[in-house]
């Protein structure tokens, strides 16, 4: 019972960060598409943007050859947005992508969990929040990351994005490529579900993936001396965003 009371508790809030998403028959176990890899993207990725941040401010430890051209507008665009980090697989560097940017929330998505007894619904412990976030507190402005809702569904992304109401979302892909997701139909299917939950001012970034809804608009940030380009993919780039990118 009281396990049943943490859940009901656990999906009340899913329906406070998200108004309006469906959660019928969210817990319904099911076989998913694709496949489990244990390596992290979106750790380099938070990385690389905490270097290029450090070092146009300056600081002397940062590594140049490592840095964005600028990651502030992607950055401005998931401000005070719901994040949802699909196939975010054991890691929480994507929650640390959204404290980072200010965001309202953060919900990692997908449906191999390393934990078989996870519960669909769950928190991130404050012990997991707080370890992730320790080696980017003290950024070089002063200020330091504030904890934000972190939700794990255990559910694949095809089925969670059908779940959210229309423009409602931002999102972040990293490391969905063909050897995890080698389905063409359901790629097409995910990249439409998207185009249609993004919200109208937010920010669909893919890096190293295979996932590109190319129907929306995108600007892209390079890695300096590197060939990989992260993707950043909107409907609406609010004007302080969109000075930012012209200016980089």
């Amino acid at each position: 019972m009281e396990k049943e009371e943490s859940r009901s508790c656990l999906v009340k809030l899913l329906t406070e960060v998200v108004p309006g998403i469906d959660i019928d028959r969210l817990g319904v176990r099911r076989n998913a598409p694709g496949k489990s890899f244990g390596d992290s993207y979106a750790g380099p990725l938070v990385d690389m943007m905490l270097s290029s941040i450090e070092h146009r401010k300056g600081c002397k430890t940062a590594k140049p050859k490592m840095t964005l051209e600028s990651a502030d507008p992607l950055l401005m665009m998931m401000k005070d947005q719901v994040v949802v980090d699909l196939g975010c697989g054991s890691s929480l560097a994507g929650y640390a992508i959204a404290c980072l940017a200010g965001a309202k929330a953060y919900i990692g998505v997908d449906p191999f969990s390393p934990n078989r007894d996870i519960d669909s619904v769950c928190s991130y412990s404050k012990t997991s929040i707080k370890k992730v976030i320790k080696p980017y507190t003290d950024l070089s402005n002063g200020k330091k990351l504030k904890c934000i809702p972190g939700l794990y569904v255990r559910e694949d992304m095809l089925r969670f994005l059908k779940r959210l109401p229309q423009e409602s979302v931002s999102m972040l892909i990293s490391g969905i490529d063909d050897y995890v997701l080698d389905d063409d139909k359901y790629v097409a299917d995910v990249k439409s579900e998207i185009a249609r939950a993004l919200h109208t001012e937010g920010v669909c970034v893919s890096y190293a993936s295979r996932i590109h809804p190319r129907e929306l608009k995108r600007f892209n940030l390079s890695f300096t001396g590197g060939h990989v380009n992260v993707h950043c993919y909107y409907k609406n780039m609010p004007t302080e965003a969109g000075l930012l990118q012209n200016k980089n």
